[in-house]
């Protein structure tokens, strides 16, 4: 994984959440603020409920 790919950060994030482990999702969110906020935003969106 090219670690300063956004796409593969919240790609990573999709599968964190998808397998059940929201904490993992979430330090990836953190991460991924750095390299995309808008990328960022979305996923967070899809993780946490409103």
């Amino acid at each position: 994984m090219n670690p300063q790919s956004a796409r593969a950060w919240f790609l990573l994030g999709l599968s964190y959440y998808g397998d059940g482990q929201v904490q993992q999702a979430l330090a990836v969110y953190q991460h991924l603020k750095t390299l995309d906020p808008a990328s960022a935003q979305k996923l967070f969106d899809l993780i946490v409920p409103k």
